[in-house]
């Protein structure tokens, strides 16, 4: 692809990603968008392909908007990249700061959407304009309710935030996750039955809650909470986005499992934090269909195809914003923000790259791996960067299958 229709965003509000992608996407054609929430990842992508446009805020963590355009303008291979800087800021201080470390244009924001698509042809050529998609309006409706801020984002339950916690600690004890489970019957209940599963092997059955615990292992029952959560937050009533939720809960539970089994397989210091990235894989989507679910009610035209192409345009961008608000760290966020972007693997961290050959194992559990084609390239790239064969990878997946299968059976 010409280098000139990359385009490097560089912001670290949700619904300005959102935007930005929703406008080049659909006014530019063939334009490969990489969005980014800091100066300091925009360096380091900079540093890993080549780009012909760069768009970046000011205020940013890490890295703010002007040092990063000082540095762009510092480096040779970089010096020349237009820069534009996408501002609140309209003093004629911060201005002239931009200009005189060389910024290309500045845009201040609220930004005149056709001034803007304007400026944008400068870079990304005026013959690139894209014909307009057939079901852009719900995507349109979709993130105008989210800059407006009427999207209802669902609380995590105390627990599970507290279970997050356990997954993430090294000093987490057993009597720490006894007293998070134990005031909860139906949890207890569910935990003791888990652990007296066929998939733990168990012979000798367990009637209290800390056995049970010291048997699944401490994060792994604080997974268990993490599951049941995420399987009770979003719960449409309406049959067909209910069927949705459910099979895309399904596949979390599938990636979550083969995230762990991969780690173990490559000696991941942390499997059971792969298991709960897995489990937040798709929670994007799961959003989205709650939003869509409100939609519905005036809108019983949208079709799969509209509901399809929304989840797949929007999902990395409703995750990262639902995650935030949950205060999730920023490893878990990057792995779910990423893993999807198969374009982007080059320059993930490990992390992602696991959660990602997880995802694409938990896409095909109805076949062999060997028979699948159209993500052969990709699993092949992974395997080879991950050091699993195609064989490990179909035994993981059968495991995978059977841990599913008694999952169910105890939900």
């Amino acid at each position: 692809m010409d280098k000139q229709t990359n385009v490097l965003i560089a912001d670290d509000e949700a619904s300005v990603q959102l935007a930005l992608k929703d406008i080049i996407g659909k006014t530019f054609n063939n334009s490969n968008i990489t969005v980014v929430s800091d100066g300091q990842a925009a360096l380091e992508t900079l540093a890993k392909g080549e780009y012909g446009l760069l768009i970046s805020d000011w205020n940013m963590p890490r890295m703010n908007g002007l040092e990063l355009l000082s540095k762009v303008r510092a480096d040779k291979n970089t010096e020349k990249l237009p820069f534009l800087m996408l501002s609140a800021r309209t003093d004629a201080v911060s201005i002239k700061s931009a200009l005189k470390l060389g910024v290309t244009d500045y845009i201040t924001k609220p930004f005149d959407q056709t001034k803007f698509i304007t400026t944008l042809s400068k870079h990304l050529g005026a013959n690139t304009v894209a014909p307009p998609k057939q079901h852009s309006g719900l995507i349109d409706n979709i993130v105008a309710k989210l800059k407006k801020g009427d999207i209802n984002f669902p609380m995590l339950p105390e627990m599970a935030l507290k279970a997050t916690d356990v997954i993430n600690s090294k000093n987490a004890s057993l009597q720490d996750v006894v007293a998070l489970i134990k005031a909860d019957a139906g949890l207890t209940s569910k935990i003791i039955s888990v652990a007296n599963s066929s998939y733990y092997r168990a012979v000798k059955p367990i009637q209290e809650l800390k056995y049970a615990i010291n048997r699944i292992g401490l994060a792994d029952s604080a997974n268990l909470i993490l599951m049941q959560a995420t399987n009770g937050i979003f719960n449409s009533q309406d049959p067909r986005l209910k069927k949705l939720q459910h099979e895309l809960w399904e596949e979390s539970l599938a990636t979550a499992c083969c995230a762990r089994l991969i780690g173990k397989q490559v000696s991941n210091p942390q499997p059971e934090r792969l298991y709960a990235i897995g489990m937040l894989n798709n929670i994007g989507k799961m959003l989205l269909l709650q939003v869509l679910a409100e939609l519905t009610t005036a809108r019983d035209d949208i079709s799969q195809k509209a509901i399809d192409d929304t989840l797949e345009n929007l999902n990395s961008a409703f995750a990262v914003a639902l995650l935030k608000r949950w205060k999730f760290p920023p490893g878990f966020i990057e792995a779910v923000q990423y893993h999807h972007s198969q374009g982007e693997l080059e320059s993930c961290t490990p992390e992602t790259k696991i959660i990602s050959y997880a995802h694409l194992i938990a896409s095909h559990m109805d076949k062999f791996l060997h028979e699948v084609d159209e993500d052969a390239e990709i699993m092949a790239t992974l395997g080879q960067q991950l050091g699993i064969t195609l064989e490990q990878a179909d035994n993981i997946r059968h495991e995978a299958i059977d841990y599913i299968d008694e999952m169910k059976n105890l939900n």
